[in-house]
């Protein structure tokens, strides 16, 4: 299976070492970050500006606010997208493991 890319109009990676990773990312309006997982890290999103639309296997879960969070267990298929008319800039931090943007898990109920 294909690695999933990302296209976003801008990533900063803040900070990295082996088991932690936090990086800025602006999202374009109605743009989407392709269904994805990390296979040993969890993931924490939290919205700095706009609304970031967060999706777990294939469902709308929540939909974040500037200064609102919510978190990905390691394994666990999730998609971001920005639905709005404005970009949306948000903060994504992994750990504790080694970071990984691997394809979505199949048959997962």
């Amino acid at each position: 299976m294909d690695k999933p890319t990302l296209h976003p109009v801008a990533m900063e990676i803040i900070m990295q070492n082996e088991t932690v990773r936090v990086s800025e990312i602006t999202l374009a309006p109605h743009s989407p970050v392709p269904e994805h997982q990390h296979t040993e890290s969890e993931e924490i999103c939290y919205c700095l500006e706009g609304e970031l639309t967060c999706h777990v296997d294939g469902r709308i879960e929540r939909v974040l606010k500037q200064g609102q969070k919510t978190r990905f267990p390691a394994g666990r298929n999730h998609q971001l997208s920005n639905a709005a008319e404005t970009p949306c800039r948000y903060l994504l931090i992994h750990g504790v493991g080694k970071f990984d943007f691997a394809p979505p898990k199949r048959g997962r109920t």
